[in-house]
């Protein structure tokens, strides 16, 4: 497989300016540059620029990945939105960091290291998918921050030794939701293939999330009881073009005061990692055996059926082998699996006798004689 990198920034609360967008063509002549965005796809060579640099100095939002595994997502926000302490209370040195730039806060979620990206393919991934996180991280919900946390606590760490140190840490605080991810959340879980079973281990100590939202009658109560000072320093805030998403702030600020989405998120038993690995390989494995129930179920209706039908399935196997195809060989063979399987369940007394007679009839046809040989019959 060639080499294969994606790199995209966006910014969000002001626009690059010229000499900003220049600097940037000075480090890529083919990269694809606009007011507000950055992206480019490396097949050899490699990004020339300090990813972290510009996030601290031009954008938003960062995305990366490549074909060996590699992944990276970050957020930019300013930290009158998202507290460093609340952040750090989720990061670890493998799959969440975070730091501040200025007056700003970047939290960059890691796929972790050496681990192979099973679903990767060469597809269109790009941070629209992932934009409406940022948004959400300013409002107070917090449930990318505890996935990202999650990342480094994938299942087959229960193979890890039971003195493992990292496994007897106490998971952080579970924000509500995790039961009912939005669509930005489903992408994240997806890019960094976190094991759904851990997932739904994580919800079971995560509350519901509220369900009234706000709504402009709310917003207008909420401002109403403001000092006149202090909607006058909004007003000037608003009005300014220091780049530190003013609107932003306003609508956190909002979230913070009334209905916080988060309330007492921080109380209950806190597991370790070892128990909700635990509790996650229980859960992926009551799954498979409820999977494996209802396909062999499933599997005892078609046969059920397949064999009220017989002498039917039979003139139809007949009439596509006559055709001389491997197409229709291929269709034949979806009967005469299963007619197999009901001869092995002692269905088919005659079985023998008439696949018997089949193979000598249609011997020379190679190409069927080997679909049969394969699947054993």
């Amino acid at each position: 497989m060639s080499e294969f990198q994606y790199y995209e920034f966006r910014a969000v609360d002001r626009a690059l300016t010229r000499a900003e967008m220049a600097e940037m063509r000075e480090v890529s002549s083919r990269g694809e540059i606009t007011s507000s965005s950055y992206s480019n796809t490396y097949h050899w060579g490699d990004f020339k620029g300090d990813p972290g640099d510009w996030m601290n100095r031009f954008f938003d939002a960062f995305i990366y990945y490549a074909n060996w595994g590699t992944r990276e997502l970050s957020f930019r926000l300013p930290k009158a939105v998202l507290s460093e302490d609340l952040v750090a209370q989720y990061c670890n040195d493998e799959t969440l960091t975070c730091r501040v730039s200025g007056q700003h806060i970047v939290v960059n979620f890691h796929s972790p290291d050496e681990r192979e990206w099973e679903n990767y393919a060469y597809q269109d991934i790009g941070l629209s998918e992932f934009m409406a996180l940022r948004q959400e991280l300013a409002s107070g919900d917090y449930r990318c921050l505890y996935l990202g946390w999650l990342v480094a606590n994938d299942w087959e760490s229960v193979e890890y030794e039971d003195e493992d140190e990292e496994l007897e840490n106490l998971e952080p605080p579970v924000p509500p939701g995790l039961g009912e991810l939005t669509a930005a959340q489903e992408s994240f879980v997806e890019l960094f293939e976190i094991d759904r079973g851990l997932l739904a281990a994580a919800a079971m100590a995560s509350a519901p999330l509220r369900q009234k939202k706000a709504s402009e009658t709310d917003f207008h109560h909420w401002v109403l009881g403001l000092p006149a000072t202090q909607k006058d320093e909004l007003l000037v805030h608003l009005l300014g073009e220091n780049g530190t998403g003013p609107a932003l702030e306003l609508r956190a600020r909002f979230e913070r005061e009334t209905a916080p989405l988060v309330p007492g998120w921080a109380q209950g038993k806190r597991r370790t990692a070892k128990e909700l690995i635990g509790l996650g390989a229980e859960i992926r494995d009551r799954r498979k055996r409820a999977k494996a129930e209802a396909e062999t179920a499933e599997r005892k209706r078609y046969l059920d059926d397949l064999m009220a039908r017989i002498p039917e399935a039979w003139a139809h196997i007949e009439s596509l082998v006559e055709l001389k195809n491997v197409k229709y060989y291929d269709e034949a063979m979806t009967l005469l699996v299963p007619m197999r399987d009901l001869a092995l369940r002692g269905d088919l007394p005659d079985w023998k006798v008439r696949i018997d007679e089949f193979r000598l009839r249609h011997r020379t046809k190679r190409a069927l004689i080997d679909r049969l040989q394969n699947a054993g019959i």
